[in-house]
């Protein structure tokens, strides 16, 4: 168990501040009906002390681009690998998150550009099942869909906002893009194994839904041309 201090779990700040210092911004999300900018609770750069999202590890260049799907019209389910947190070995294969942009995707935090792109990915039970986490039920076992926010600096990060949490069968529409992100099924973690799931985005929900099944296969070859007489 993680020591606490006065409340706070005493590893959480010093890496808050190392991702500052890596460049990274906040990590903010919705709390009881108002936006936090430090809200996530996935996220050390706001209230949590898991492992950095997706995007962060993608920013850290912890996460590499054969790590990453980016989506589009010809792209059907895919399966994402959960993240390790900390006591919990990593997947070191796989699919780790979805993005695709979002230029119309205006921020929740006041003041921000328009713009940016949005990255899916799951995170299974761990230190969700332990009681260290006061969020143990409601973000267990799920598929988030995060912003991040648009910036001029590749180098220096605007930050994350949590959209969204979503679970097996449930689906999440986002009104910018007009896209539809729908869970096809989660494969939860064991002892051994970190947990995936399979998560499809369309144009609608029943465009999302379809993409679960399996892609299409190539047309058979052309039979060879007869020999010339």
């Amino acid at each position: 168990e993680i020591p606490r201090v006065t409340g706070v779990q005493t590893c959480a700040l010093p890496i808050y501040e190392i991702g500052h210092n890596l460049r990274l911004g906040h990590a903010g999300a919705m709390l009881g009906g108002s936006f936090g900018e430090y809200g996530d609770e996935q996220d050390p750069m706001g209230d949590s002390y898991s492992s950095f999202i997706a995007a962060a590890q993608y920013q850290l260049g912890v996460v590499s681009d054969s790590e990453i799907v980016t989506w589009d019209s010809t792209t059907f389910a895919t399966t994402i690998i959960a993240l390790g947190t900390y006591g919990v070995a990593q997947s070191t294969t796989g699919i780790k998150a979805i993005k695709f942009d979002c230029s119309t995707c205006q921020p929740i935090s006041t003041g921000r550009a328009a713009g940016g792109s949005l990255w899916v990915q799951y995170k299974g039970t761990q230190n969700y099942d332990s009681g260290y986490d006061r969020t143990a039920t409601k973000y267990q076992d799920k598929v988030y869909v995060h912003l991040l926010r648009k910036t001029s600096n590749p180098a220096y990060g605007q930050g994350t906002e949590l959209w969204a949490s979503v679970g097996q069968g449930e689906n999440y529409a986002d009104s910018y893009s007009g896209k539809t992100v729908y869970v096809c099924a989660i494969n939860s973690p064991t002892s051994t194994f970190t947990g995936s799931a399979r998560v499809a985005i369309g144009t609608s929900l029943s465009d999302a839904q379809n993409r679960c099944g399996p892609v299409p296969s190539s047309p058979p070859p052309a039979p060879p041309a007869s020999p010339p007489p």
